[in-house]
């Protein structure tokens, strides 16, 4: 998985979800053309929009509480992670 970054869904304006964007890797693009496919038999459209991220945090107050956050978690590192299937 390629390195991610912070983002806010669904504008920096209106801050509702905190998310963690990463680079597509081949897993990701496989399972979401797997998806689609099934999708598409009945009658859903394939979406262009999608970006594989991590939902982080839900904000249900003001703007400010994510950007606590992400000025809190700038602060950690990641030392390592485990793939579970």
């Amino acid at each position: 998985m390629s390195p991610g970054f912070i983002n806010v869904y669904p504008s920096w304006k209106k801050v509702r979800v905190l998310v963690l964007e990463y680079g597509a890797p081949s897993d990701s693009a496989v399972f979401k053309k797997r998806i689609e496919e099934a999708l598409s038999e009945i009658g859903f459209q394939a979406e262009d929009r999608f970006i594989p991220h991590l939902a982080l945090a839900r904000a249900k107050g003001p703007p400010s509480q994510i950007f606590n956050l992400i000025s809190s978690a700038a602060k950690l590192s990641l030392e390592e992670t485990t793939r579970f299937k």
